[in-house]
């Protein structure tokens, strides 16, 4: 299905008291408007962000509140998976000469 919706320019994703994983997706899902087929996954997340949205900014707020139990699949915590696609999206973005910039904001 086709997303019929554009990423805004400033996304922020607020994930202050996320309710469980489900909730953590769909906040990211809603906050970059992501289509209906969104993989809620990490490689999910890198290829619409890299692809679909051409934001030039991204606020994160509350990612330091996260449980500090959810890591991916190699160990890693969830506030660095986002810190990392963010950076990688940055450095990607760059090579084009597209602005992308992003902070995060403790809740």
């Amino acid at each position: 299905m086709e997303n019929d919706k554009t990423c805004p320019e400033h996304v922020t994703v607020d994930l202050t008291g996320v309710g469980g994983w489900e909730d953590f997706w769909g906040r990211i899902q809603t906050a970059f408007v992501f289509s209906d087929g969104f993989g809620k996954n990490w490689d999910a997340f890198w290829d619409v962000l890299s692809k679909e949205c051409p934001a030039g900014k991204v606020t994160v707020v509350g990612a330091n509140r996260l449980p500090a139990a959810w890591k991916n699949s190699a160990g890693v915590p969830f506030p660095e998976m986002i810190r990392r696609i963010l950076q990688r999206n940055q450095e990607f973005r760059e090579k084009f000469n597209e602005p992308f910039d992003y902070e995060f904001v403790d809740a």
